[in-house]
Order: C-alpha cells, then sequence, then structure tokens
C-alpha cells in the first residue's frame, strides 16, 4: 500500500494527535543528535557526542520539554492500550500480542545491528589490527538503549494493561513513590546495581500514564490537562532542588545524568509531558486535519524504527565527508560552531532521507507480514 494509500485509508476515528506528537518526537530525535549535539574525536579517536545545554542560560529548563523519550512512551502506552483492546476482540492471547510487537521493533535493529557488524567483519579482513567500528563509532548505536527499554515495556503491556483494569490510577500512584525510594537508597547507599531495577521501573511509569491517557483523554478536559502538566512541573522542580537530580534531562559534560540510570525525575518529567499533550492535543488534531500534514505524518510513523536506527549512521557519513574535506569537530560550543547549525540541519535532512530509502523497505515489509 503506497503514502497517499495509507492516508486515505485513515479511520475517522483515528486521534491523529498522538500520531501527530509521535512524529514530532521523532523530529526532535534526528534534530537533537544530528544537529544540536557537539560530536567530536576524543583523543583516542573514538567519537563522542555531548549536549551544549551546559552552554547555553537555563538551557536544563528547555530538555524539560524536548527531552522527547517520555512522550514517545506515553505515546507507546496509549498505542498498546488500544491495539490491545483490538487483539482481545479478535481472541488473540497475550503471546500472540507480544510476539507481533517485538517482532515489529526487531526486525529493523536486527538489520541494522546486523549490516555495521558485516561493514566491521569486513574491515577486520581488510586491516586486523584496526579498532572496531563498535568502539570509534559507537554514538552510532546509542538509540538502540531506547529500543530495548521499549521492547521490555512491551513485553511487560499485558500485565500492566491488566493491572489498570484492576487498580487505575494506584499502579502510577505506587510506582512513583518506589522510583523515589530506590533512588534515594542508590544514592544515599551507593547502591549502584539498584539503577537495573528502577531504570525499567521508569519506563513502565511513563508507559502506564500512556495507558491512563487512552481511557482518559486529557484533551477534553483543558483544567484537568493544565492541572496535571502543573503538578508535574511542581513535582520536577521540587525533586531538581532538593532531592539532588540534575536539572537537565540529557546528559551533560561534566555532570550527572537522569538517565543512565533512569531516575524518578525522568517520570516527573513524564506527568508534565502528558498534562502538555492533552493541552495541545487539539491543535495537533486541527494541523493533522490537512492532508499534506498528516501525508509527513504517517510517513514519519511508517518508518519511525528505521529513522531511530539508522539516522545517526547518515550523520556519521557526513562527518567523515566533513573531515576528509579539511572541517575540525569542535568539543565547544563556538560562535562558528553555531553559525554551521543550519548547514548541519540540511545534512541531517538529506542523510536521514537516504538512510531510509535503502532500508524502509525493510520495516514496511515487517508491518505487511
Amino acid at each position: 500500500m503506497g503514502l497517499g494509500a495509507l492516508v486515505d485509508a485513515t479511520p475517522p476515528e483515528r486521534d491523529r494527535a498522538i500520531d501527530a506528537m509521535r512524529a514530532l518526537a521523532i523530529a526532535v530525535v534526528v534534530i537533537w543528535h544530528t544537529v544540536l549535539s557537539l560530536t567530536y574525536r576524543k583523543a583516542s579517536g573514538t567519537l563522542s557526542m555531548p549536549n551544549p545545554i551546559d552552554q547555553i542560560p537555563l538551557g536544563w529548563a528547555a530538555t524539560w520539554v524536548l527531552q522527547v523519550m517520555p512522550m514517545f512512551f506515553i505515546v507507546g502506552g496509549f498505542a498498546n492500550s488500544r491495539s490491545w483492546a483490538s487483539a482481545q476482540r479478535r481472541g488473540e492471547g497475550a503471546a500472540q500480542f507480544v510476539g507481533a510487537r517485538l517482532r515489529r521493533l526487531g526486525r529493523p535493529v536486527a538489520y541494522f545491528v546486523g549490516s555495521w557488524a558485516a561493514v566491521d567483519l569486513a574491515t577486520f579482513l581488510i586491516d586486523p589490527g584496526r579498532v572496531s567500528a563498535f568502539r570509534w563509532a559507537f554514538v552510532v548505536f546509542v538509540p538502540l538503549w531506547f529500543v530495548g527499554m521499549y521492547a521490555l515495556v512491551c513485553a511487560a503491556a499485558p500485565l500492566m494493561m491488566a493491572l489498570h483494569r484492576r487498580y487505575g490510577l494506584a499502579v502510577v500512584a505506587v510506582l512513583l513513590p518506589t522510583l523515589v525510594a530506590l533512588d534515594a537508597l542508590r544514592l544515599a547507599g551507593g547502591l549502584g546495581w539498584l539503577g537495573v531495577v528502577s531504570t525499567p521501573l521508569v519506563w513502565l511509569f511513563v508507559h502506564q500514564l500512556g495507558v491512563l491517557y487512552a481511557e482518559h483523554d486529557l484533551s477534553t478536559d483543558r483544567v484537568a490537562s493544565a492541572g496535571v502538566a502543573i503538578l508535574g512541573l511542581v513535582l520536577l522542580g521540587l525533586a531538581v532542588c532538593f532531592g539532588g537530580y540534575d536539572a537537565s534531562m540529557v546528559a551533560t559534560k561534566g555532570a550527572g545524568s537522569n538517565l543512565l540510570p533512569t531516575t524518578a525525575a525522568i517520570a516527573l518529567t513524564g506527568v508534565f509531558q502528558v498534562g502538555l499533550l492533552g493541552l495541545v492535543a487539539p491543535a495537533l488534531r486541527r494541523l493533522a486535519a490537512r492532508r499534506n500534514v498528516w501525508k509527513a505524518t504517517v510517513a514519519l510513523n511508517a518508518f519511525a524504527m528505521t529513522i531511530l536506527c539508522w539516522h545517526m549512521t547518515g550523520h556519521l557519513v557526513a562527518l567523515l565527508a566533513y573531515e576528509a574535506s579539511g572541517g575540525s569537530l569542535s568539543p565547544d560550543a563556538t560562535a562558528g560552531w553555531w553559525q554551521a547549525r543550519p548547514g548541519w540541519l540540511v545534512a541531517s535532512v538529506i542523510t536521514t532521507t537516504a538512510v531510509v530509502a535503502l532500508f524502509g523497505r525493510i520495516e514496511v515489509a515487517g508491518r505487511r507480514r
């Protein structure tokens, strides 16, 4: 089925705001990684890509909105809730549902990792003494941690939705203080291994916010949406001011990270963002009602996994071409670095489009199956 046919086949009851938010989040991830990260080479020759947020006044505040991983899981919770309900109506069980979800995630990832492994093997046969691409180009694999966490959440989705049916809001009401307690134990007691437990629990919590949103559409009540957003904002502010959490929701040079391990601050960011989703959803629906906007939204979502897996590979090609032409990668957000951002935005669009054209058919073929 072509893109135009997909657009025409959109059922009238579909919530286009959810699809539009997912597409917007994908665009933010690509732009953030390829345009707004300080990608440079360390002395060892390996590539690093910290964020320049610490060099921008109040830049940390922007990450409370632009750290879109919580929004991905909120949208995923909404989608999984609706899909699970449909699967149950068709008489499918949890194993079928989870298997279909994991195959949809795993196929593009398998081709991505397999392609890089083949390249790495070929370069090893040519030069056995070379540094593995899995080391010097590790930045291209960074998005895979997100895919791994999302796969875990999808595997647990039937259980979490069963808990939601029985206990409703109490599920997130119990999870949130549990996350705070785990963080306190980890930080105060030096129990780093607790991060292995708390990290998936954070993403299960955020996913559960999406399940709640699917049942109680906040976009129909602006007062409730604003209340949830304000609650999340206040709790996040208190956590940063008095809880010892880093103010930035993305990793920065010389500072802690709320991502690895994932902390309760990300969970609170999710509360803030689910309220924002309710506030902006009516405007997103109006925007997505335009055929050209909806067509772009469908295209981005159709190739979401391909974009997430391959956009940094496309960016790497642009970086190597830039270095080959005599360019130098800066580790600091200098005036020259900022002036070059429009050019890198164009390069990002070109390279991301190229890798999607090459590998996107794999994702679409898997969905057809």
